[in-house]
């Protein structure tokens, strides 16, 4: 009877057995602290770079039922810095309510002196179907870029493009100069010529004009930004700059308007101000999460008097699960011009990235006022992570992953314009657009996503796309 009772008594008391499976506490415990934290796999990385991401750092609390959550919340935003192909955050116990926080990572390959190879016109479709495919019109060069420099996750860019556009691009973004870890500093320079550029748009799509020399037109611009994070999610950024243009008298005969000035060349400072908060659960592919931007700007401060526009723009997105493999998205995007006469290459419109209505990839639909509603349904139909060994030398490409999903998708849009816009053929200004449709999505490593789309359009007309990289 003795050894019976003991048995029950083991019975009754083993759900009160202590947290992770280790010996019972004092007394039950509602919240834990953290101890340590151990970082694993960090080369080149520095700790304090992925400390920044983590809630549960060095003597923070959390409950015991809000644990698990906060494990996938960290590693979610440490995954988001990119620097990484695999995060894992698990906690351990370290007793008397206590735990330690692992945190193990594989790290990308950072460095890329990566060839340029890539078309200069809006998407795939555009390039084939206005421009016949032509190689004339494709960019190639040398693109460097550092995407961890220091270790600090700081991101450095050399680009020497030559080509259908030559190009020289510098840049340099340093996310935390403070010890708090929360302001940065954005500092780029471009330069570009081209002996083939836009000059007017007539039937909804844009007329090009090729010249015998590389002078047709030539820009400089350059622009320094402060930013400031607050917590992990919201990113404050101030910028300014100064912008320069030059182009030949051929573009002004075919288009007086091009400047509105009159003049061959328009320069002009901005400044603005950014507002994103992300929380997305992945940059590249996002299933889970929202993402919020307001951009404001004012181009042209009196002192050139070339420009004065002020401009809005503001997009949102949201996605989540539907259960099992289905999946839903929605964005809504908004830009507003307050000058309602706009030098031609100021000139915003669906068609150009990131307001782009799928199956209008030939279109271009300029205007003042642009709004755009985008929806996505969706579902996982196959996925697999592959480790290809020894046939892959460097360690950072060899965990390759993939994942295939299904898609319906409907977009609509407005763009409001000039009303003269009809005397050249632009008939889908000041009018309602929208497309329905279906497509495949194949999502990869370092961000890789490739889109096959078959879209019906408000023009009665059935469209299929390639797009690389495009989100909703």
């Amino acid at each position: 009877m003795a050894k019976l009772a003991y048995s029950l008594t083991l019975i009754l008391l083993l759900p009160c057995v202590a947290l992770f499976g280790q010996s019972a506490p004092d007394k039950a415990i509602d919240s834990l602290e953290v101890s340590n934290v151990f970082i694993l796999g960090n080369r080149k990385t520095k700790s304090e770079i992925i400390l920044r991401e983590l809630t549960l750092g060095k003597g923070q609390k959390v409950s015991v039922r809000k644990l698990k959550e906060t494990l996938e919340s960290d590693r979610q935003k440490v995954m988001n810095t990119r620097l990484f192909n695999s995060v894992k955050v698990d906690a351990t116990d370290a007793g008397r309510g206590l735990i330690d926080i692992i945190v193990r990572l594989k790290e990308r390959w950072y460095i890329f002196p990566s060839p340029i190879f890539r078309l200069a016109d809006r998407n795939f479709n555009d390039w084939v179907e206005n421009h016949n495919a032509s190689f004339q019109r494709v960019d190639y060069g040398l693109d460097f870029r550092h995407y961890n420099f220091r270790g600090r996750n700081e991101k450095l860019k050399i680009k020497g493009q030559l080509g259908y556009t030559h190009k020289l691009e510098l840049g340099y973004k340093i996310p935390y100069l403070s010890l708090s870890k929360d302001i940065g500093l954005n500092i780029n320079y471009k330069y570009g010529n081209n002996n083939n550029i836009a000059v007017d748009t007539k039937d909804n799509k844009r007329i090009f004009h090729t010249g015998e020399s590389r002078d047709l037109s030539q820009y400089h611009n350059v622009n320094i930004g402060i930013t400031k994070r607050k917590g992990f999610y919201t990113n404050h950024e101030f910028f300014a700059g100064y912008h320069y243009n030059i182009v030949s008298d051929t573009i002004l005969k075919l288009n007086p308007n091009f400047f509105l000035n009159g003049k061959r060349n328009i320069s002009y400072l901005f400044a603005g101000y950014h507002l994103s908060i992300n929380k997305k659960d992945a940059h590249a592919y996002p299933l889970n999460g929202y993402a919020m931007d307001l951009y404001a700007e004012h181009r042209g401060f009196g002192i050139t008097g070339d420009v004065r526009q002020s401009i809005l723009d503001f997009r949102a997105s949201k996605y989540y699960s539907l259960g099992g493999p289905f999946y839903a998205s929605h964005a809504v995007k908004a830009y507003v011009s307050f000058q309602e006469k706009q030098p031609y290459p100021l000139m915003k419109g669906i068609g150009f990235d990131p307001f782009t209505i799928r199956g209008y990839e030939l279109y271009v639909i300029q205007g003042q006022y642009i709004g755009l509603i985008k929806n996505d349904l969706k579902a996982k139909i196959w996925g697999a992570n592959v480790n290809l060994g020894k046939v892959m030398p460097i360690d950072q490409f060899r965990d390759f992953h993939f994942t295939f999903y299904g898609k319906l998708f409907a977009d609509a849009g407005y763009v409001q314009g000039p009303n003269n816009q009809e005397d050249k053929g632009n008939d889908m200004v000041n009018k309602a657009q929208y497309s329905v449709g279906a497509g495949l999505d194949f999502v990869s490593w370092y961000d890789t996503v490739l889109s096959l789309e078959y879209a019906y359009t408000a023009t009665g007309i059935l469209k299929w796309a390639l797009r690389f990289n495009a989100r909703i």
